[in-house]
């Protein structure tokens, strides 16, 4: 993986550390240890990623795996940030049409850990989907859901994914004006998934077009 990573030059890593392998690096685990610090050597920033929808249904109750994630952190300094795959708009209440019942929630959520790693200087980061930003913020006249959270957030993780670059540019044009008025720094993700819908995966291109859609992106 190292190789991978220089070879294309990777500045940052976002893992979602799996619960046996989270509890082997918080138990001090060299072998998962050692993969972080050979990042960090290389120049590439590593970001740990957690995150499940039904944080949102908790408002301000802090998330067992971030405080566990967070503990790790003030012991041994080993991350660059912290990044939420939350996706509050995967839950049935969303669905349903009740999302007014999770977006509140959801927007605590992210304030109430965004304290806690503001307080030991980690970096927060975020996944957010495009149309967040056509959703009114509860409580903050103005403000759509998406302003809400970058608020919140160090960064961001844009998931506009459509195979064709020129597509994911157009449904994320409103939510990339509303981050850069914000001066927020973001990220645009892709997907590889070799279940998703070929509309929306890169999945069975070959690298050559795959590194075409990331230039064209880019």
């Amino acid at each position: 993986v190292m190789a991978l990573l220089r070879q294309f030059n990777f500045r940052s890593v976002f893992y979602s550390i799996p619960p046996g392998e989270r509890a082997q690096l918080f138990a001090g685990g060299k072998k998962q240890s050692a993969a972080i610090h050979a990042c960090r050597a290389a120049g590439i920033a590593f970001y740990a990623v957690a995150g499940d929808p039904g944080w949102s249904r908790r408002g301000r109750q802090m998330p067992g795996a971030v405080a566990e994630l967070l503990d790790f952190q003030q012991r041994s300094q080993l991350f660059d940030g912290l990044c939420l795959d939350i996706e509050p708009h995967t839950l049935p209440e969303w669905k349903s049409g009740a999302r007014e019942q999770v977006i509140p929630g959801y927007l605590d959520m992210l304030g109430n850990i965004r304290q806690a790693s503001q307080s030991m200087k980690l970096p927060l980061i975020a996944a957010v989907v495009p149309f967040y930003a056509g959703i009114a913020a509860p409580d903050e006249a103005g403000k759509s859901v998406l302003e809400s959270a970058a608020a919140k957030l160090d960064a961001v993780v844009m998931m506009a994914y459509r195979r064709a670059p020129g597509e994911s540019l157009r449904i994320a044009a409103k939510a990339l004006g509303q981050l850069d008025a914000l001066q927020k720094p973001w990220w645009f993700g892709v997907t590889t998934h070799p279940g998703a819908s070929e509309a929306i995966s890169h999945a069975g291109t070959t690298f050559g077009q795959f590194s075409a859609a990331l230039l064209e992106l880019d």
